[in-house]
């Protein structure tokens, strides 16, 4: 009746089409979103282009000068 191999297969079948099922399902839920462009205050600074339009200016974070030494002893620098 059923072998080993038959029901082996028939579960990889039903998983798959569950897989398949849950995939269409997010990308259909997914499709319609905006990705909105979230910045913390303080990391984007307006400035006025050569036509005067308002545009922004992200502002990256840097670290001062630093000098460790990692487990081997040799020295590590931000250069």
């Amino acid at each position: 009746m059923w072998n080993r191999n038959s029901i082996g297969l028939s579960v990889v079948i039903v998983i798959l089409i569950i897989d398949l099922m849950i995939y269409k399902y997010q990308n259909a839920n997914c499709a319609n979103r905006i990705l909105l462009r979230c910045y913390p205050p303080g990391e984007m600074y307006p400035y006025k282009d050569a036509a005067g339009r308002i545009k922004f200016d992200s502002v990256f974070h840097t670290i001062s000068n630093f000098k460790l030494v990692d487990q081997k002893g040799n020295i590590i620098t931000n250069d």
